[in-house]
């Protein structure tokens, strides 16, 4: 451990990815490795560029630091062993142990597994984002007053960045067939329809409600409290956990002279927020007692929680004040709550199938590391930190997830992560000096010196905080995972664990951070789960197979197509399949497809380095275009100058970069495919070819560029993994028929939206939909409408029972038209010549 400064830290940055380590032991125990001497040669605390491969370089820290490095079996030793020699490391066959055993039968029944797995974490997470697009649509619902509403994905429990980590893109495609979702608007009401964006960066984007009863559900909505045009002095802010209240002093909080907020707002001595520790969404109730001695709760909201928060800021509100608001009408209610059982049941159950299934994929990954050995998954091991997880899942027992089928399923059965929520903690209007902040081993943790530090004056955190002299974080080396409870320790003097995490390594913890806990203040959670209230006790298991949707499926296709491309360069240690590739397999230009992102993505050379920008003059950048101009765009490739260009003088792009007298990327006409073998060529002065790539075209390239390579710095790739290579061949078919069925099944759904407006305009004498009403229909701009729906061809997607069924349903007939000078048989849904769908009342 260390509170170190920042002089004694060293980060490196590997294609994107920061890495950080101490100067003092791990680096200085190797003084000939790259990494000591770029350390060394470091004249400021910016992070020092790194060309390698993110996943393998943490082995190259793990030798620093242990001289030993422990492979789990899905990571190749050869690689590992020759990344460790690109940075001056040579260790032996004893210190890089390999992990587990790999059986081809074993891993033939994790892939079967997985397949299944993946099913069900799909179907959960359908039903889960189902269920709280519901429960956030009936919010909605009361104030729209029988109006048209939205919900976006910013009323959901989780930011964007949660969506995609955790559900993945093309999650509101899938959802919007969810039981749920049908439940809601048979329920009340409602007919929905879910909008998007192509190019966003998931793909749900909004839910479109619109009432089809003339009975709504309407709330009382409480009457306002005192307004006042009143001067900044008069506002007071809270800062509850990142969320802002403000009040007025006078009267809202003057009336309460004994109230917690009072007294911090009386001690406050500048306009800053006053941070408080608290629940932030019932923090509001408490805002409306200080302004109404007066709370109406609505029937979501339990009594007793408002009760306890109000307590926990010093008032003592009677019971005919907490007012738990009806509904005018007992039929509507008896609907409400019937509806609200069937979706929290389905939520439940949803939820605790998807967090079996991501349990299980740790599993999974943990089984070939523990040697036969019983292991552990703590929740940190999921992909949401502890605070998401209590957001976005509730408590969660472990014996109710280990029912869940995925964790029946895997064999063997893995231990289960149970759930504990935190106490409550203290409160303090602070200032920024007020916070300190811990950073161990890059994860970011902050407390506030008074109370929580204060009351252990000998323990360590204490020593570095009082010793700290600016407002940078503060650097300790230590478990990620297990600091979280030293924290706790400085909060309560009590650490409550999960059934998952080791009491004796906690003890341990503590005790490193000079810290001494008696056994009753370790206390070992046990089952934690706490019944729904009121008449949401009832479970129902109301799931069915959802059907997917065109856009997921044409996903899945144009995934495939890639994969196959990029399975027969494999050399046995996996690949990716970017965004960058499937916009390729696509035919869509890179700025029609990811709309606004960063315009440099990361490129992969060979199947080893990954290459980002980087800041500074060391880094050239080369645009190969689609084209023969670079306006049209292309595929960008980032080089060192040194030493991977300068090892060339003669080469031509050597001479393009010396010549260059801006950052902006060098044009070069030329090959996109085989522009990565010239890169390879100018870095290792050899190339690797997979089965696919003519060794004479490598070589005319090479030449085109000044290069003069000999037969045996061009290595043919032997066939490695050949099977697996054929089976994903194999595929490659499959997915253009799938990739077809998919852009029809699109279409139709285009068709059936365009309908319905143009509907609304038909005086009786019928309508026809032309390409432009389709494209605007589906939200797609002109080339992306085109490359989509190039594999389509005639009238089959409108032979569709489902689209004759529609229009019947309507009243009308439908038909397609031949466009002008083409036959029906060879037309397009492209082009200048596109069909148009024609509209005829019976």
């Amino acid at each position: 451990m260390s509170s170190s400064k920042g002089s004694d830290l060293v980060s490196f940055n590997v294609g994107g990815k920061i890495y950080q380590v101490l100067r003092e032991p791990t680096l200085s125990l190797h003084p000939s490795s790259l990494l000591t001497q770029l350390a060394e040669d470091q004249k400021d605390d910016k992070p020092i560029f790194v060309e390698g491969d993110q996943d393998l370089f943490k082995f190259v820290i793990d030798y620093h630091r242990d001289r030993k490095v422990i492979l789990p079996v899905t990571v190749s030793r050869d690689a590992v062993k020759r990344e460790l020699k690109r940075f001056a490391l040579e260790p032996t066959e004893e210190q890089i142990v390999q992990d587990g055993v790999y059986f081809p039968e074993v891993m033939g029944k994790v892939a079967k597994w997985r397949d299944s797995n993946r099913t069900r974490k799909r179907k959960a997470c359908q039903d889960f984002l189902g269920s709280c697009i519901a429960e956030a649509a009936y919010s909605k619902m009361s104030e729209s007053a029988g109006k048209e509403f939205r919900v976006i994905r910013g009323d959901l429990p989780y930011s964007e960045k949660d969506f995609e980590r955790l559900f993945g893109p093309g999650a509101g495609f899938q959802v919007a067939e969810s039981e749920a979702l049908k439940d809601f608007g048979s329920s009340f009401g409602y007919s929905f329809t879910c909008g998007n964006r192509m190019g966003s960066t998931g793909h749900f984007c909004w839910f479109t409600y619109q009432s089809t009863e003339s009975l709504l559900l309407r709330f009382r909505i409480p009457t306002p409290g005192p307004m006042s045009c009143a001067k900044s002095s008069d506002l007071v802010t809270f800062n509850v956990g990142g969320k802002i209240y403000q009040v007025l002093r006078e009267p809202t909080l003057s009336l309460h002279p004994n109230s917690l907020l009072t007294q911090l707002a009386e001690d406050q001595k500048d306009d800053k927020p006053i941070f408080v520790e608290g629940d932030q969404d019932l923090f509001k109730y408490v805002i409306d007692y200080h302004r109404d001695r007066k709370v109406i709760l609505p029937i979501t909201v339990s009594t007793d929680a408002v009760m306890r928060e109000l307590k926990r800021f010093g008032l003592e509100a009677a019971e005919n004040q907490i007012v738990q608001d009806g509904v005018p009408f007992p039929s509507l209610m008896r609907r409400v709550a019937k509806w609200q059982e069937a979706n929290v049941s389905r939520k439940r159950k949803a939820t605790l199938d998807f967090i079996g299934s991501l349990i299980a994929e740790v599993a999974s990954e943990k089984m070939g590391q523990a040697k036969g050995k019983a292991f552990s998954i703590r929740r940190n091991d999921l992909p949401c930190n502890e605070k998401e997880f209590d957001r976005l899942f509730g408590r969660v027992s472990a014996s109710q997830v280990q029912e869940s089928e995925a964790l029946k399923d895997f064999e063997p059965s893995p231990c289960f992560a149970g759930v504990a929520s935190k106490p409550s903690v203290a409160m303090s209007c602070g200032s920024g000096s007020d916070l300190v902040t811990f950073n161990v081993g890059g994860k970011i943790y902050q407390v506030l010196r008074e109370p929580t530090l204060s009351l252990h004056p000998d323990s360590l955190l204490t020593q570095m905080a009082e010793d700290q002299k600016e407002d940078k974080p503060i650097f300790v080396e230590g478990d990620q995972d297990l600091f979280k409870f030293v924290i706790d320790y400085h909060r309560d003097r009590k650490v409550i664990l999960p059934i998952t995490v080791a009491k004796d390594a906690v003890l341990r913890e503590l005790k490193r951070f000079g810290l001494e806990p008696t056994d009753d203040q370790i206390v070992e959670d046990g089952i934690c789960f706490s019944l729904v209230k009121n008449k949401m006790r009832t479970w129902r298991d109301r799931g069915r197979k959802l059907r997917e949707q065109p856009a997921a499926e044409l996903l899945c296709a144009v995934m495939m197509e890639s994969a196959a491309e990029k399975s027969a360069q494999d050399s046995g240690t996996g690949f990716l399949v970017s965004k960058h590739d499937m916009t390729q397999a696509l035919s869509i230009d890179d700025t029609a497809f990811r709309s606004g992102d960063n315009t440099h993505f990361a490129v992969i050379f060979g199947s080893e380095i990954w290459v980002k920008e980087c800041a500074g003059s060391d880094l050239v950048t080369f645009n190969v275009p689609l084209g023969e101009s670079p306006e049209k765009g292309g595929k960008i490739y980032q080089v060192l100058r040194e030493p991977t260009l300068s090892l060339h003088p003669n080469s031509l792009l050597t001479q393009m970069a010396e010549d260059q007298k801006d950052d902006k990327p060098i044009f070069v006409e030329g090959d996109q495919d085989l522009f990565k073998f010239v890169i390879d060529y100018h870095r290792d002065r050899k190339v690797h070819l997979p089965i696919n790539i003519s060794k004479s075209a490598v070589l005319h390239e090479l030449k085109r560029f000044g290069l003069e390579a000999t037969e045996d710095q061009l290595v043919e790739d032997a066939v490695r993994f050949s099977s697996m290579k054929r089976k994903m061949l194999d595929w490659q078919g499959e997915s253009q028929k799938m990739r077809q069925r998919a852009a029809e099944e699109l279409l139709c759904s285009g068709i059936m939206k365009a309908a319905v407006e143009k509907s609304k305009e038909d005086q009786g004498t019928g309508f026809t939909l032309k390409r432009d009403d389709l494209r605007s229909a589906l939200g797609l701009d002109e080339t992306v409408f085109n490359n989509l729906f190039s594999v389509v061809a005639g009238k089959k997607p409108c032979e569709s029972e489902v689209l004759q069924r529609f229009a019947r349903s309507f009243g009308y007939s439908m038909s397609v038209s031949k466009p002008r000078g083409q036959f029906l048989a060879g037309s397009t849904w492209n082009g200048s010549h596109s069909l148009n769908v024609v509209f005829t009342p019976h």
